[in-house]
């Protein structure tokens, strides 16, 4: 037990063989390495009164094998490397640990968790990197604060891993990783220049419906990859990702966001933004479900934005597109655009259905949104206020389309298919342009109609909400 002080300007080593190692008082260096180790089968403890500091430049290792596990509520603060080790039991850190320069390492290997409680704190003012990795079997929970100007990974390899805390990079990028046979939680906010989150095994959840803060915030890229898992909204219809670059997602064996749509494909009913991946993103969006095991699942892709446009480089699933730009609460509408990087390769928008809704256009007349349908069996579906601008893709896989409704609330549609289609409704306010690239093709278009009143849209909803 040490409750008093001790000072030193040389290497100052603290070492415990037995029993608890318990610092209530203060251990400061101004020269030379601060070494603090617990080899007994008990706990060691950093009281809320004890403080670990070194202003030498030099490095502070605290590490514990006791079976009692590590509880860090007081400070350590360093201008050198600083490493937290524990290799038995939980690692609790409710106090702080501050870097004005060199890294933080905070490590658990133990059987139990690693956990930064809600008045816990990491951070590196000194331009350095801040690792927090868990191989213990909890899994790792961040409630508190981790700030760094420097880079910040964040890696959890067995349990799950929730962020509910803040975690920021200031200068750099935040790259969070869990392999652990449960799910990422995101229900915090993580910020950075650039964020990067990977999971494999389980599923990644985005989002708080109660607090409906943005959950990934980069000022300019955000990219997420899964694999054997979801992307998924955990049940609020915030946005979720923001990015004032792009944004990348893939996910491998697993869906981004659920399927929603109902019957009619654009109906007042067919959208629910709990269930979306809700963006706003500034620059380019790329997506892609794949099912690799060859399993037949539908593994789709549902985004959505709020009055914001979509800028669609590439969104490709083994399973529907379904796809939102909504109004936000002032009114602000957004507009499904092409914004394609590889547009003589790839078409903007593949599924084996294709569903859309836009609060403002679809395309434009001088820059359609090319789109595949990669199964005719499945009705496609595509509704906007403004203006519709379609061109269908797949002329080397002979691929037919199958629309339900084709609507334009305000303006016209143009549409330009490769070969056979059939359409049930083409609905416009304005002109209606449907043509085939294939001299002989086998177009069906059941009902053409000026009435947009006719079949009712997602928009609709706000008149029903006002009866």
């Amino acid at each position: 037990k040490m409750d008093g002080m001790i000072t030193n300007a040389g290497q100052t080593l603290v070492t415990n063989k037995a029993g608890d190692l318990n610092l209530n008082g203060t251990v400061q260096n101004t020269a030379g390495r601060i070494s603090i180790n617990n080899l007994g089968n008990g706990s060691l403890n950093v009281g809320t009164t004890g403080s670990v500091t070194n202003t030498g430049n030099n490095s502070i290792a605290i590490n514990n094998s006791g079976n009692g596990g590590m509880k860090m509520d007081g400070m350590i603060t360093n201008a050198g490397q600083t490493l937290v080790t524990n290799k038995a039991g939980d690692l609790n850190l409710n106090g702080t640990v501050q870097n004005t320069a060199g890294r933080i390492s905070i490590n658990n290997s133990g059987n139990g968790s690693l956990n930064v409680g809600t008045t816990g704190s990491v951070t590196n003012t000194g331009n350095d990197r801040i690792y927090i990795t868990n191989t213990g079997d909890g899994g790792m929970n961040v409630n508190g604060t981790v700030d760094a100007d420097g880079h910040v990974l964040l890696t959890n390899r067995k349990g799950g891993m929730n962020v509910a805390g803040n975690v920021t990079s200031n200068k750099q990028n935040v790259v969070l990783t869990n392999t652990g046979e449960k799910a990422m939680a995101v229900n915090g906010t993580v910020k950075g220049t650039k964020i990067t989150v990977t999971g494999k095994g389980a599923d990644v959840v985005l989002g708080n419906k109660d607090t409906e803060q943005i959950a990934l915030d980069a000022s300019k890229k955000v990219s997420i990859t899964v694999e054997n898992g979801n992307l998924k909204n955990a049940g609020t219809d915030a946005d979720l990702i923001k990015s004032d670059g792009d944004l990348f997602m893939n996910v491998t064996n697993g869906s981004i966001g659920e399927d929603v749509v109902a019957e009619n494909g654009i109906g007042t009913d067919s959208r629910d933004l709990t269930k979306s991946v809700n963006v706003n993103v500034k620059g380019r969006v790329k997506a892609f479900t794949t099912d690799k095991d060859k399993s037949g699942d539908n593994y789709v892709i549902n985004i959505a934005t709020k009055g914001k446009d979509l800028n669609v480089d590439r969104i490709k699933a083994d399973g529907k597109v379904i796809l939102l730009t909504d109004k936000d609460a002032e009114g602000n509408t957004g507009s499904i655009l092409n914004a394609a990087t590889e547009l003589d390769k790839y078409a903007n928008v593949k599924g084996t259905s294709v569903q859309m809704i836009s609060s403002g256009s679809i395309g434009t007349a001088n820059n359609a949104l090319h789109f595949r349908q990669t199964d005719a069996n499945q009705k496609s579906n595509v509704m906007a206020v403004k203006d519709i601008n379609l061109h269908a893709r797949g002329e080397d896989y002979g691929e037919d389309v199958n629309f339900g409704t084709i609507k334009s609330k305000e303006g016209s549609v143009n549409v330009n298919l490769i070969r056979d289609g059939v359409i049930d409704n083409v609905i416009s306010a304005g002109n209606i342009n449907v043509e085939s690239r294939k001299n002989d093709a086998n177009l069906q278009i059941k009902n053409q109609s000026h009435n947009t009143s006719l079949i009712k849209d997602y928009f609709d909803k706000d008149l029903d909400d006002n009866l």
